[in-house]
């Protein structure tokens, strides 16, 4: 059977104009239930801080996609690039403990 080869993918972002700013928010970001928090000192909602993803390699084709996805819904363009497949050196065979015989002669 042919081995399987294996492969990195990153993203390459860019991000939309004025993201850099620090109260920058993606569109419809606070209209979404799921980017609020609850303030834990007045129980009031607040919406969370909206911060970049920075973690832009991925083991797997899919998770790269999913991360494109999201990052795109932010208003970044994003390429998802793969890289050459990975080439890992050939392990070398293991040494063996000595034998009892080997040791008590």
């Amino acid at each position: 059977m042919p081995e399987r080869k294996t492969y990195l993918y990153r993203l390459h972002v860019e991000y939309p104009p004025g993201s850099d700013e620090l109260e920058w928010e993606p569109p419809g970001w606070r209209d979404n239930p799921e980017h609020w928090d609850t303030d834990p000192e007045t129980g009031a909602p607040e919406p969370r801080w909206f911060s970049w993803p920075t973690v832009r390699l991925y083991l797997s084709q899919t998770a790269a996609k999913r991360r494109a996805d999201l990052l795109r819904s932010y208003g970044a363009t994003v390429t998802v690039e793969r890289s050459q497949p990975i080439v890992w050196d050939q392990p070398k065979s293991p040494s063996r403990p000595p034998s009892t015989e080997e040791t008590n002669q």
